[in-house]
């Protein structure tokens, strides 16, 4: 009997159903707080009489705190199981979000974002490294579809609470009340994720049922220093700041781009930015069946290639009409690239140093999510909004070189 070549499967082993729901419900509690700030936003900042460009301190408060967080993932992943972890960052998270709810002034507001930050950066970094670890490269891309699922639903709940309470506090109120409850699950189940990795992932354990179900002595991983001495490790963190700059530049810079670079009206051009979100999310759960017959290593330049072929023809085609469903096809293509950037991550840094690295490479992601568009929107002011496709393209561009090089066989490794 064959098996798709996109996964290395061993009958023998298996995770139990229930660590692969929580782990998709994590992801799916991470996106719900992203979505709620920009619907509340216009309530929120009159309530604080803040002005309209005040998100910064919020956005601010939170890079800091996810950075704070992946960065030192691998650090705490030496010294705390990851069921702990997920817990304890869930009770941060929660205490932010009520924090939020219940907060009399603005000041306090960044300290609680600062902790959401925390929080966040620490599940999405331990969650990461352990999907990789224990879970076959398609569940890769549910993980991260999931957290679409979080990021759609966010919006939603605020819709609801802005129409049905008159405010925004509601919103936060009702998802720092799940994060809570997500909390005490992983407090319950905490020993539970203290299980051997897959053995495409830890080849030096057997295969056999009880390694795949009791708990074991962890692989040895490098000391973090050593992981910060390697090169490898920065330069697969810079492949996360240039992919995760795209994604989230085209992303917030779409609308402008379509409504003033190509005369869009605000509820076409709406609909396909809504379009660009929603293929992106798709795509990912899609992509996680498409993983199990092809494998990440050759998914990823695929990718990538189509990428910047639809970026180059967002900048390069003339026909207006053109450039919506290019950019939800944008959406679509790159849908993959981060999960199997992360599958992947094995192919660029030996694996004693994977656990720093993912945490390096979370904290790259969070350092171009905030820096790229900032550096896009300067562009934009400076040259015009059809710049946007142009940055898109070259970005995709470096990306493509970057993943090719590092993909290279490595003696080190």
């Amino acid at each position: 009997m064959s098996h798709p070549q996109g996964e290395n499967t061993t009958p023998s082993f298996r995770v139990p159903g229930l660590l692969v729901l929580l782990s998709f419900a994590a992801f799916v509690s991470l996106g719900m707080p992203d979505g709620l700030l920009g619907t509340a936003w216009p309530s929120l900042h009159r309530d604080f009489a803040q002005p309209v460009d005040a998100m910064w301190l919020l956005l601010a408060g939170e890079t800091l705190g996810y950075l704070i967080a992946s960065t030192s993932a691998g650090w705490l992943m030496h010294r705390m199981a990851v069921g702990r972890i997920l817990a304890w960052s869930c009770a941060l998270t929660s205490l932010s979000l009520f924090g939020i709810t219940l907060s009399p002034a603005w000041p306090p507001m960044f300290a609680m974002a600062l902790v959401l930050g925390i929080g966040a950066g620490a599940i999405d970094t331990a969650l990461n490294v352990w999907v990789e670890a224990h879970l076959p490269p398609h569940m890769m891309h549910w993980l991260h579809g999931s957290f679409g699922i979080g990021i759609t639903l966010g919006p939603a709940l605020m819709t609801a609470s802005l129409l049905l309470t008159q405010g925004w506090r509601t919103g936060y109120l009702v998802v720092g009340a799940l994060q809570l409850a997500l909390g005490l699950v992983f407090f319950r189940t905490s020993a539970a994720w203290n299980i051997a990795p897959r053995p495409a992932s830890n080849a030096a354990i057997p295969a056999t049922t009880a390694t795949a179900t009791a708990p074991v002595p962890a692989p040895e991983h490098a000391p973090y220093a050593d992981t910060l001495r390697h090169p490898r490790a920065w330069l697969s963190a810079l492949i996360f700041f240039v992919y995760v700059g795209i994604e989230i530049s085209t992303g917030h810079w779409a609308f402008t781009w379509l409504i003033r670079a190509h005369g869009y009206d605000v509820g076409t051009a709406g609909f396909w930015n809504t379009a660009y979100w929603g293929l992106f999310a798709a795509g990912r759960f899609g992509a996680g069946w498409i993983n199990r017959h092809i494998a990440a290593p050759r998914l990823l330049p695929i990718a990538i290639v189509a990428s910047l072929v639809l970026a180059i023809l967002l900048a390069l085609v003339p026909i207006p009409v053109t450039k919506g469903p290019l950019l939800a096809l944008l959406g679509l293509a790159m849908s993959p690239i981060f999960a199997a950037l992360i599958s992947t991550t094995a192919i660029r840094i030996p694996r004693a140093h994977i656990r720093t690295t993912i945490g390096l490479q979370m904290s790259a992601a969070g350092i171009g999510a905030g820096l790229l568009p900032s550096i896009t929107g300067l562009l934009v002011a400076a040259q015009g909004p059809h710049v946007v496709p142009l940055v898109a393209a070259g970005s995709a561009l470096s990306l493509l070189i970057l993943v090719t090089w590092l993909h290279r066989p490595s003696k080190s490794s």
